[in-house]
């Protein structure tokens, strides 16, 4: 329900006027808000620049002070005089020389530190305080340190222990050698920010920060800062967006930015507070002139849509007399504005049309009535046939139903035959891996059989070459024992012929010793050789019966060893025969052993056939009960198909029959 229905407005003028006022106030609302937000926007802006403003022209103010210093500190740097005392450390000489110019560097530039510090950081003067010297300032003073290293004039911010000062450092340099710096700065304190505040219009606050710490170094206003050490924390690395706060009775902007060294590094946060009154009374007064537009646009848009809710009240009055009748059924009704260019007429020409689709339909009211009585014969038709037709599908369904019975008890006894199939080749691929495994077991064992035999074959040989040899040295042993022997008989022989010469010189001696006997005195000393001589043949004939002896002794063993020589050599031969016999056989043996390993090889081959063939039988038959499967899948499948089509067709027929 919409709002004017809510409010019981009945008049279409009425509700035309009032939606027209609405209109004309949103309009002027939504106007107005965005004029109140860009004025908002354009007033956040102002004030942005102006604090930014502010921050640069006092950021470049300190830059400023820092380059009055660096002028003055070149200047001292360039005066022999300075050059001379830093070289003989003389400090009276550069009190002498530069006490009357230090008030005057303090009351018209605020260059009120001014020191001469020697190269290594030890200070040698400070004309601010005379009576400190001599401590090393580079553990605070880093920048001090960075122009000793780096021969180079710095300037920057350093922080005190309770301020923070703008410093310029430039090396003295005397022969190509720095032989001291001179150090000049300008404190950034209460003066400096009293300057800056005269000048620009805004309060000023100087922070430190260190981590979540905010130390305040000096302020212009008694509050000393409006923001929290988050807010300064976050300021010290960026300039942030400025905040509305209240300074006593007054609204003010806070905005704050980095407060950097002479390196760039973050070391605290420049604060500043701005009047913001002015900006708030011009709000006010954008406001107040927003306010009395607002009216206007509403008065106006009420009078015009008095205007309008006159203009268009009659016609569409005329419309719903119009409307009225046409319901009615009185089609002779006339419709006005019709000839009307405007939304009106355009209303106009469709109750016309509702005019011309009323006639018409009266018109086809009566061409439905004669299609209905020729549909009410076709539908007595139509339920001839379908009874018919259900007649002829449920015989075709429950055959199909039948078939597909008869087709699922074929695929599940497949299928149980193809599990069957299938387990026993996993039984039979089994056993035949089994009996692969045992043939390649024997396989392996008549292999080392064979080279066993080969081996035996190999050894029998060599003994057999070995007995020749030795019946060999048999027969050469009998030859030579032969030799030996015939060797004894020529001994004897010649022993025998020793014995007869003996015999003969025996008989011989005999004989003269008989004619010695016969000589007398004269035939002594041949009778005493004599009887020597019959003496050695005595001798002789005993020695040649001993050699005769022995040599028979010889001759005998001889025979023995011929004959156990003999004997031997007949074993060997024998054992020759033997081996070769045994050589022979075991070649057979070896030729039957390879014989046998190469039809235990063929018989492996064949099972690892066997195997893998049952393993084609294994997966043909997997695949199989997958076919099996994929068949009584399908019959069931048919079958289930079957009952939807008879279910289908009940559903067909019931929709038929209810047409």
């Amino acid at each position: 329900m919409s709002v004017l229905e809510k409010v019981r407005i009945r008049t279409i003028g009425s509700k035309l006027m009032l939606a027209t006022t609405a209109t004309a106030l949103a309009a002027a609302c939504a106007v107005g808000l965005a004029s109140y937000m860009q004025q908002n926007d354009l007033v956040d802006m102002a004030i942005e620049q102006n604090l930014s403003s502010d921050y640069q022209s006092i950021t470049d103010a300190m830059a400023e002070q820092g380059q009055r210093a660096m002028g003055v500190a070149y200047s001292f740097a360039n005066d022999p005089v300075v050059a001379d005392a830093f070289v003989s450390g003389d400090r009276a000489k550069l009190l002498a020389a530069y006490a009357a110019v230090t008030p005057v560097l303090k009351s018209e530039l605020n260059l009120a530190l001014i020191s001469f510090h020697k190269p290594t950081g030890d200070n040698l003067v400070r004309l601010h305080a005379p009576d400190v010297f001599g401590d090393n300032v580079f553990g605070r003073r880093l920048m001090l340190a960075d122009v000793a290293k780096q021969g180079k004039p710095l300037v920057g911010i350093e922080p005190g222990r309770d301020s923070v000062s703008i410093f310029a450092s430039v090396p003295v340099i005397k022969d190509g050698v720095t032989v001291g710096i001179v150090d000049i700065g300008a404190p950034l304190g209460a003066a400096f920010l009293a300057d800056v505040k005269k000048r620009f219009d805004v309060d000023v606050s100087m922070n430190a920060v260190s981590g979540d710490e905010v130390k305040s170094i000096s302020s212009t206003f008694e509050q000393k800062t409006l923001l929290d050490p988050a807010a300064h924390k976050e300021a010290s690395t960026e300039l942030i967006h400025w905040r509305s706060d209240d300074m006593g009775d007054r609204p003010v902007a806070v905005l704050a930015g980095p407060l950097k060294n002479y390196s760039g590094k973050p070391i605290g946060s420049i604060e500043l507070v701005m009047d913001r009154s002015e900006f708030a009374a011009a709000r006010s007064s954008a406001m107040m002139a927003l306010a009395l537009v607002l009216l206007g646009v509403a008065a106006v848009g009420t009078g015009v849509a008095v205007l309008l809710t006159r203009h268009l009240g009659t016609p569409i009055r005329g419309l719903t007399g119009a409307m009225a009748r046409l319901a009615k059924g009185e089609w002779d009704a006339e419709v006005p504005g019709i000839t009307r260019s405007d939304e009106i007429g355009e209303m106009a020409k469709a109750v016309l049309v509702f005019k011309e689709n009323g006639i018409e339909n009266e018109r086809m009211t009566a061409e439905r009535e004669a299609e209905n009585q020729a549909k009410m014969r076709r539908a007595q038709k139509l339920d001839e046939l379908t009874k018919a037709f259900e007649r002829n599908v449920t015989e075709l369904t429950g055959s199909l139903s039948s078939a597909a019975t008869e087709m699922e008890a074929s695929a599940q006894s497949m299928t149980a035959i193809a599990s069957q199939t299938n387990s026993q080749s996993v039984t039979v691929a089994s056993a035949a891996e089994q009996t692969s495994a045992n043939v390649q077991t024997v396989a392996s064992a008549t292999e080392e059989l064979s080279i066993s035999v080969r081996e035996i074959v190999t050894q029998i040989s060599q003994s057999s070459q070995i007995a020749g040899r030795a019946v060999e040295g048999a027969q050469r042993t009998n030859t030579m024992v032969q030799s030996l022997s015939d060797t004894a008989d020529k001994i004897g022989d010649v022993v025998a012929l020793i014995n007869s010469i003996a015999a003969q010189t025996n008989l011989l001696a005999l004989n003269a010793t008989i004619e010695a006997a016969r000589a007398g005195e004269a035939g002594k000393g041949f009778a005493v050789v004599a009887s020597e001589v019959k003496e050695l043949a005595g001798q002789t004939s005993k020695a040649t019966d001993e050699i005769g002896a022995r040599v028979t002794e010889v001759q005998t063993a001889t025979r023995e060893a011929i004959a156990a020589i003999q004997e031997i050599s007949k074993t060997i031969n024998d054992m020759s025969q033997i081996s070769a016999t045994i050589a022979a056989a075991m070649e057979e043996q070896g030729a039957a052993t390879s014989e046998i390993a190469r039809n235990v090889q063929e018989a492996a081959r064949g099972t690892e056939q066997v195997t893998g063939n049952i393993g084609d039988v294994r997966r043909g038959a997997g695949e199989t009960g997958t076919a099996a499967s994929q068949v009584l899948s399908a019959a069931q499948q048919l079958a289930r198909h079957s009952s939807d089509l008879g279910r289908e067709l009940d559903t067909f027929l019931t929709g038929v029959k209810a047409a």
